[in-house]
């Protein structure tokens, strides 16, 4: 990251000089405010996110320096969603793991189905082992999908990640249309080796399946550790039930009296869409969601960024979560941090 003028020279001269100051007073307190005054200035790249309507251009997003992220710790962040939200969370999976974002030229790409072999029967469940043995140790996939995309209803996706070095816990939760949620896992051995995926339908058995509300209330408040935040999103199926106001209320009022943060990722544009409005059953979930990760923007981004109409190339992924951490407030920047040795 460039610091692009004098007020940044000047800014990094005082904190260096405050820095300095605990050091050597050995003051927890001189220190921590030097840092509040550093992050703040490092967070000024990724501001526009905070202010969606005044974004002109894609080159604007382009320009924020998402390879310098810095690893954060102590995350808990559950998503529960349809495709684009499982590519988020195996994007920040994978950063989280290897220390670094994804990139177009990996194949196969970790958020890239098409690029895992196989014939259409069985390439979902080839890439939800190849996935999940790309983030082993840390990840456990209680995945299976039956073969052919009639049978997507079906589908069995949750992952759970968890990194002990940092204490970064992630949790992917698969929903579709207005299909139920399905789990073939106890939540109490969610985080248990279960052995080798499953591969054949007979032996697959689906023990739990719950919409939004049960699927909060029966079993996303029961994992060990509990998720902080959840962020969830349903709208690139047409006949998903979001657009029901009450049961909006009901998982907004669900995650209050768990105690887990609700952030609400408004739907990504389609390729060429030029569109960046927003629906209004997504502008109502924006205003009882405790936060609303708007993703309206994605109405300016060219065609290949895309990699059909309705996913992306893995820089997209990692920008969304940029979005997403830096709404959350734990994003910093690796030229940007200040560390005291004593």
């Amino acid at each position: 990251m460039v610091l692009r003028s004098n007020n940044y020279k000047q800014v990094l001269a005082l904190v260096c000089a405050l820095a300095a100051v605990a050091w050597f007073a050995d003051s927890e307190g001189m220190f921590e405010f030097a840092k509040t005054i550093w992050r703040r200035t490092a967070l000024k790249e990724t501001a526009l996110f905070h202010n969606i309507d005044a974004i002109q251009s894609f080159e604007e997003i382009e320009k924020i320096p998402y390879q310098d992220a810095l690893m954060p710790r102590n995350l808990n962040i559950l998503f529960f969603g349809d495709s684009v939200t499982r590519y988020q969370y195996l994007d920040l999976a994978y950063f989280l793991s290897q220390g670094k974002w994804n990139n177009r030229s990996e194949r196969p790409n970790i958020v890239m189905e098409l690029t895992h072999n196989g014939p259409l029967s069985s390439r979902f469940n080839n890439f939800f082992a190849n996935t999940n043995a790309f983030l082993k140790p840390y990840e456990q996939c209680d995945c299976y999908r039956p073969g052919g995309l009639r049978q997507v209803k079906m589908v069995t996706e949750n992952r759970y990640f968890y990194e002990e070095e940092n204490n970064n816990t992630l949790t992917f939760m698969v929903k579709f249309e207005d299909w139920p949620w399905t789990s073939s896992w106890d939540v109490s051995t969610v985080y248990e080796d279960h052995g080798d995926m499953v591969t054949d339908r007979s032996e697959w058995k689906q023990i739990h399946k719950y919409n939004w509300v049960e699927a909060i209330e029966k079993f996303i408040c029961k994992l060990e550790p509990k998720p902080s935040v959840m962020v969830f999103n349903a709208g690139l199926w047409a006949g998903h039930d979001l657009r029901n106001t009450t049961l909006q209320k009901d998982i907004i009022r669900s995650l209050k009296q768990c105690g887990i943060t609700s952030v609400y990722k408004t739907t990504t544009k389609e390729m060429e869409a030029e569109d960046r409005e927003l629906a209004e059953y997504e502008s109502q979930l924006c205003s009882i969601a405790d936060y609303c990760m708007d993703l309206t923007w994605t109405g300016l981004v060219p065609a290949g960024y895309y990699t059909d109409k309705f996913h992306f190339q893995p820089e997209m992924y990692s920008l969304f979560n940029m979005q997403l951490l830096s709404l959350l407030g734990e994003l910093e920047f690796q030229d940007m941090n200040v560390k005291a040795t004593k």
